[in-house]
């Protein structure tokens, strides 16, 4: 996306956050889910998308952490 920013080109917020939602591993498939359930996705901005794809990459990282801690 950034490269066809730097040619100049504009690109729409839902252009944007389609081309995001399509590029997440399977693993993200659950919060996608939710986002694109509670979401207006014509009307989503970036930020707004980027904020439950966070907090939900955090939970994903204390839950491997406490894995590995309970294996020792």
């Amino acid at each position: 996306m950034n490269q066809i920013k730097s040619y100049g080109e504009e690109i729409s917020d839902r252009r944007f956050v389609e081309k995001i939602l399509i590029s997440f591993l399977e693993k993200f498939d659950p919060i996608m889910t939710v986002i694109e359930e509670t979401k207006d996705l014509f009307n989503l901005s970036v930020h707004e998308l980027m904020n439950p794809l966070k907090c939900y990459t955090k939970r994903l990282m204390k839950r491997s952490k406490k894995s590995i801690e309970s294996a020792f």
